[in-house]
């Protein structure tokens, strides 16, 4: 093997990796909005401040991935409903360009997300370490704290996420 070939071959393993690394940050990302969306919509209507506070989150987390890539047609608002939340999911995966848009929304990813945070919940009596305190966990552990008794049980209690 030529220094070229080695040289070129690295480059396609460092592109690969990227891709790689992208497509799992993308599920990973596309199952946090789906989480917090779920969030947001068990909070009961006489919880005005809490609701607003992590619908308002989500709808600035859409708002910034739209404008960024430039989808101007759509509304990006916690108060869709599904199958339009869902629509504007699958258009700022389509304009990201991963590798497979079928895996980023493949629901798998949010169930795993859920039922990962649902377990240690269950398990530290929602007592979250915090080093788990990044934007998604922050959003998740302040929304159950200010949701009380009666959004922590309905968040535990979700089915599985489905597109129906």
């Amino acid at each position: 093997m030529t220094f070229w070939d080695e040289i070129t071959e690295k480059a396609n393993d460092d592109r690969r990796e990227r891709f790689v690394t992208s497509q799992l940050y993308m599920n990973d990302w596309i199952a946090q909005l789906r989480e917090h969306y779920r969030l947001a919509q068990l909070f009961p209507v006489h919880m005005v401040g809490p609701r607003k506070r992590v619908g308002d989150h989500l709808t600035s987390i859409l708002t910034l991935a739209c404008n960024v890539l430039d989808i101007r047609d759509m509304q990006a608002d916690w108060r869709l409903p599904g199958r339009q939340f869902e629509a504007l999911l699958l258009e700022i995966v389509e304009r990201l360009g991963v590798n497979s848009v079928e895996d980023a929304l493949n629901v798998s990813h949010v169930n795993f997300l859920h039922d990962t945070w649902s377990r240690m919940a269950r398990r530290n009596g929602f007592a979250f370490p915090p080093e788990l305190r990044g934007e998604f966990g922050s959003v998740l552990i302040d929304g159950l704290a200010a949701g009380g008794s009666v959004v922590r049980d309905k968040w535990l209690c979700l089915p599985a996420y489905s597109l129906d």
